[in-house]
């Protein structure tokens, strides 16, 4: 029934069924008035005028009802006419979605292109432009708050991690390389990010490996950094994106005052501070 009723706005008004069974009621309601009428009134043909004249007056009230044909015909017209616009202006919306979406992906990619940090780091933009925006389809072309959440998360656990260095003892120091190693690995996998030293090498404990220039320690807490630089160079194509606070400590922590020991040998290194870094963020 629902079916029937519906003002369908890919058909023209003459196919609508709701125009012919609304005509057809109405034509159908004004026939059984007319059959009633005569039936009881015992009428003879007559047609000259004044035989014109008796039927209008005899016939007014099937003839009136079926001239409810004409404004209610009217209006269902302009009903249609409003729907066809209505779904005018949705396809109107829909391919500028649609052309805005590609140009942002486009846009985006060419961000990329122009960044070489970015482009030799990142190997599928297209991937990480759906992650960053998920509605961009939608024309939502913001940094969603879910992956600014998601960076301050990530950030935060690295930076805590960052902290064992000032609070550990000696003996302790590995645990806490090859947790902070793995840190910086997820939160720059979930970006599609790879950056790794080229000419690092490689350092093994407990099955755990990890690979740094000269396995100096100070090049783990650089690659923090350059992941993080990373990060914050791809999202700021969205002109509005504000670091997180996380994502900044990171960024302002002072490489020098890391100390520079052999990563193999840090069971004889002993805690060293980080001041720029509190856990009051």
């Amino acid at each position: 029934m629902k079916k029937l009723l519906r003002f369908d706005p890919n058909k023209s008004f003459i196919e609508l069924p709701i125009v012919w069974i609304t005509v057809g009621f109405i034509s159908l309601t004004s026939a059984i008035f007319v059959f009633l009428i005569a039936k009881n009134g015992h009428y003879e043909p007559n047609l000259n005028a004044r035989g014109f004249n008796f039927f209008l007056s005899e016939f007014k009230f099937p003839l009136g009802t079926l001239a409810l044909i004409i404004p209610i015909v009217a209006l269902l017209s302009a009903n249609h006419r409003s729907e066809q616009t209505k779904a005018q202006i949705y396809a109107t919306n829909s391919q500028n979605l649609f052309t805005n979406y590609y140009k942002h992906i486009e846009e985006f990619e060419k961000y990329i292109s122009k960044h070489e940090n970015l482009k030799e780091s990142i190997q599928n933009p297209r991937k990480l432009h759906k992650k960053i925006y998920p509605n961009a389809r939608f024309g939502e072309t913001h940094i969603s708050n879910e992956v600014t959440n998601e960076i301050e998360k990530k950030s935060a656990a690295i930076i805590d991690t960052m902290l064992q260095f000032s609070t550990g003892h000696r003996g302790t120091q590995n645990d806490s390389i090859f947790d902070l190693n793995a840190k910086i690995d997820e939160f720059a996998n979930d970006f599609h990010i790879t950056f790794n030293f080229k000419n690092g090498k490689i350092f093994s404990h407990e099955g755990m490996t990890i690979s740094l220039p000269e396995l100096d320690l100070r090049y783990l807490f650089i690659r923090a950094q350059r992941v993080a630089q990373l990060i914050e160079t791809l999202l700021t194509f969205d002109t509005e994106f504000e670091s997180p606070i996380g994502l900044r400590n990171i960024l302002n922590i002072d490489i020098k005052g890391v100390p520079s020991y052999k990563i193999n040998d840090s069971v004889n290194a002993p805690p060293f501070e980080l001041p720029e870094l509190s856990k009051e963020y």
